[in-house]
């Protein structure tokens, strides 16, 4: 049996409901390792490599076809998604600061009010975490080839140092679908739908263990 026949029982298992339990322990511990994929966000690169270690024949020209792929795939998110070949293909990109993602500083009264708008400035920008953004290329197997990744830029967001930029926790994580593309045996042809998860946004939090 041929190591991509797993994969393709765990994709089907993550988009139509099929209890890991129901799989061998060899296949549970792939399922787990995807299932652990589709769920930490800022996976994009690890899936991407394990998907590497797979190698039945890639879709053709026909099986590209982007008329026939919605209707799998369901709607695109242009903002992480693209079918083109972005123009700043892998390079990382920094989201500009903005009020809106600052931490709220104040500054005692009794300081010089000149000073004191100062050092709220500089603190508040000191506490801004960037998300960094970056296009990469999936390879033939997924559909739409090319994703924006996400992340977090790690650096000393505070004063003393102590607190670092992080990954904001959500309670309704950013989801994308992705269609990979499946083989059995020597017949290939079947779009399966996967979830990776996005990094969104970013805070000042405690440090990194």
């Amino acid at each position: 049996m041929r190591i991509w026949y797993p994969f393709l029982q765990l994709l089907i298992g993550i988009s139509g409901g099929v209890l890991p339990g129901l799989i061998k322990t060899t296949k549970g511990q792939l399922f787990n390792k995807l299932k652990e994929l589709s769920n930490t966000p800022g996976n994009i690169d690890n899936l991407k490599s394990l998907i590497k270690t797979f190698n039945h024949p890639v879709p053709k020209a026909k099986d590209l076809n982007p008329s026939d792929l919605h209707p799998k795939l369901g709607t695109i998110d242009y903002t992480y998604q693209s079918i083109e070949r972005p123009r700043n293909l892998g390079e990382i990109t920094k989201e500009a600061y903005s009020p809106q993602s600052r931490m709220k500083v104040t500054v005692p009264r009794s300081i010089d009010s000149n000073f004191a708008k100062y050092m709220q400035r500089y603190l508040e920008k000191l506490s801004f975490c960037p998300l960094g953004e970056k296009w990469i290329d999936l390879g033939d197997y997924l559909w739409p080839r090319y994703f924006k990744f996400t992340h977090c830029i790690q650096k000393n967001c505070s004063y003393p140092e102590g607190l670092v930029c992080q990954e904001k926790t959500s309670s309704n994580p950013v989801k994308i679908a992705l269609l990979y593309w499946t083989c059995m045996s020597k017949i290939c042809g079947t779009w399966a739908k996967i979830y990776v998860s996005v990094i969104n946004e970013c805070q000042c939090s405690g440090c990194l263990s």
